[in-house]
């Protein structure tokens, strides 16, 4: 299994620097996710209008909510494209 590199865009970059100011635990989550995304990367849900893209949902961390990310990748590098708060309704799983 090929472990391959992770790669923020500029948006994702600026995404994560301004979701730090309100959730202090978001480098944990940024960890988790490249950590798994380099290793495995089917691990997200595949677009179904744009099978190029995926979607991986983090787990929530305390207070944390949990994350959507958008990315891509090849045999070498995993783009991570976007990342958002996943906003549940109550009583929504």
């Amino acid at each position: 299994m090929p472990i391959r590199t992770c790669r923020e865009n500029e948006l994702f970059t600026e995404s994560v620097d301004n979701l730090r100011k309100i959730y202090p635990r978001i480098d944990e989550i940024f960890q988790a996710v490249t950590w798994t995304l380099a290793r495995h990367p089917f691990a997200g849900t595949r677009l179904p209008n744009d099978p190029e893209y995926y979607v991986f949902e983090t787990t929530p961390i305390g207070t944390t909510p949990s994350f959507w990310i958008l990315y891509h990748f090849d045999d070498d590098i995993v783009d991570l494209l976007s990342i958002g708060p996943v906003n549940k309704s109550e009583g929504e799983d």
